[in-house]
Order: C-alpha cells, then sequence, then structure tokens
C-alpha cells in the first residue's frame, strides 16, 4: 500500500517534467533560384504541412521552430544562383601550301607559323 502512493509520485513528476508541444508557426520562405516543389519534396517525409506556389515561387510552411530553422538551412543552402556556363572562343585556320608565292599575308599569329612550314616543305608559300 505504501508503494502506490511513492508511484503516483513518481509518475506525476514524470508527466509534468514532459514541456508542451511546440506551438505551429508559419513562414514563408521566398526562393531566387530554387524550384519550389524540389524544396518541398526535400522534407516529404515529416507530416508538417507544407505548400507552394510556382508562379511567386515561394514555399510556405507551418511547422514549430525547431522544424523551422532546418527548413532555413535547407533553404539557404539549395537557393544559390548557378554557375554560369564558360564561353570558350575557338578560332580555326586553314592552310594549304602552294609552289609559286603570291597569297594575301597571313594573319600575324600564323606568320612565324609560316616560316617555319616554309623552311621544312618544298612549299614556297
Amino acid at each position: 500500500m505504501k508503494r502506490l502512493p511513492i508511484l503516483i509520485l513518481i509518475l506525476a513528476r514524470a508527466f509534468a517534467a514532459d514541456p508542451p508541444p511546440a506551438e505551429p508557426v508559419m513562414k514563408m520562405f521566398p526562393l531566387k533560384y530554387a524550384d519550389s516543389e524540389q524544396v518541398r519534396k526535400l522534407f516529404s517525409s515529416y507530416s508538417y504541412p507544407m505548400s507552394t506556389n510556382r508562379d511567386f515561387n515561394v514555399l510556405t510552411v507551418t511547422a514549430p521552430a525547431g522544424f523551422m530553422t532546418q527548413v532555413e538551412a535547407a533553404v539557404k543552402q539549395f537557393d544559390v544562383a548557378p554557375v554560369p556556363p564558360k564561353n570558350i572562343e575557338l578560332t580555326v585556320y586553314l592552310l594549304t601550301g602552294a609552289d609559286a608565292p603570291g597569297p594575301p599575308p597571313l594573319p600575324k599569329e600564323l606568320q612565324e607559323l609560316e616560316k617555319q612550314l616554309i623552311a621544312t616543305s618544298s612549299y614556297k608559300a
């Protein structure tokens, strides 16, 4: 009989120590570069309500503040500007050999190459 009040006292302390569930907070995350639907899919395994608006590219989340920090971190990580593609300029010259001199002069970049080719071959131009 003496054990029952002690058990009740221990259980009362255990239930009283649990913090009340956190109130959900609603927050909108405007995205500049990432697709809001793709970011929402990252959190599809969680049961918190999340919606997207593709016209404005906005993710709306209703969740406790602890989960909201995870969403903010993901938005910062994935909403970055894409790396611009590198532009490459390629110039191709077609060289032909001739037995007689007389074609128009070559561009400055190729004049040294022309001298080397004339010196090592039977062509004169």
